[in-house]
């Protein structure tokens, strides 16, 4: 059972059980004389043990109190969590987490110092609320209160002295629990940046790797080309040679026809006349090979600056771009 301060305050029936019991300690006070100090008892007990700060065993009316008021524990901290390979999902939450343990602690330090003031201002002015006692009351009495109130006063300083070690040990374990934290942190991003700085590593390797692939491609396709508009020449260069060779075959047997009929003295007119029709037709035909050969002749002569022009094109281009290739079409066949 928990009660708060307005709970405690506000029943009635409580607060006459506190000024009982405060009244059986002096039975010949007045009741009204010690209300007071009742209320301060049971306000005591409400704030300071519902805060956590505090337990029952400092209140002078302890070991006969009638409210029963539980001790609240103090908060426990957070289960550490360790894993190989954080994300960064775990790492967000990390510095999260480390920044609201800060942020709690020193809210928490500040709640204790404030408390611990209050405290000792509350223990200043408990001479002042003390009511004095009376002139008739006997000694042995008053010297029986004051001897209990001192021995409660002194076990409760020891208390607050075991509690003030406790909470400094709090403060140092937490402390130490923050180092580690930020220890782990630290490793984490240096392992994170390790890995970055690999993988980089392996994507330039991987680049330049297709890249260098791309140009032996790019050459091997260029010396493709350049074999096969070799042979095209060659073909082109048999191909005049054979024509080249019937023009002569040709010139042969115009020849051997001439001498024969010049031997043939009866058709000799006609013979000139048909000799004269066949030289003008194998002087056209030589005209005409004289032509095509010079043709071939400019032809190769276009199709070699082509090439080079191309080779010259292809060059620069694999300076500039070493990834692409724009080849030429060769003339074909």
């Amino acid at each position: 059972m928990r009660w708060g301060t307005e709970e405690i305050m506000g029943d009635v029936e409580t607060k006459q059980r506190c000024l009982d019991f405060v009244q059986s300690l002096r039975p010949n006070a007045n009741a009204a004389t010690y209300s007071a100090q009742g209320a301060c008892y049971a306000e005591f007990n409400a704030t300071y043990i519902n805060s956590g700060l505090y337990n029952c065993s400092w209140c002078p009316t302890y070991q006969s109190c009638l409210l029963h008021i539980d001790e609240k524990p103090l908060p426990s901290p957070p289960p550490e969590t360790s894993s190989d390979e954080p994300s960064t999902d775990l790492l967000i939450l990390g510095a999260a987490g480390i920044f609201i343990l800060m942020l709690a602690a020193g809210v928490a330090a500040r709640v204790v110092w404030k408390r611990r003031e209050e405290l000792m201002q509350h223990e200043a002015n408990l001479p002042e609320i003390l009511p004095k006692a009376p002139e008739w009351e006997e000694p042995t009495v008053v010297g029986w209160i004051t001897g209990k109130a001192q021995q409660r006063e002194q076990e409760r300083r020891q208390e607050e002295l075991r509690f003030q070690e406790k909470e400094e040990q709090r403060l140092r374990e937490a402390e130490q629990w923050k180092e580690e934290e930020l220890q782990r942190i630290q490793e984490t991003e240096q392992r994170v940046q390790e890995g970055w700085a690999q993988r980089e590593a392996d994507d330039q390797r991987q680049r330049d790797e297709a890249r260098q692939q791309q140009v032996e491609e790019n050459r091997q396709e260029v010396a493709d080309r350049w074999e096969e508009y070799k042979q095209f020449r060659r073909k082109q260069v048999q191909n005049a040679e054979m024509q080249v060779e019937q023009l002569r075959g040709r010139e042969t047997d115009s020849r051997k026809t001439i001498r024969e009929r010049l031997g043939n003295e009866r058709g000799l007119q006609d013979m000139v006349r048909v000799e004269e029709e066949e030289w003008e037709a194998h002087r056209s035909e030589k005209i005409m090979a004289q032509f095509h050969r010079e043709a071939a002749q400019l032809e190769h002569e276009r199709a070699q600056r082509q090439v080079d022009h191309a080779l010259a094109e292809l060059h620069e281009q694999m300076a500039r771009q070493p990834g692409t290739l724009n080849i030429p079409d060769f003339p074909e066949r």
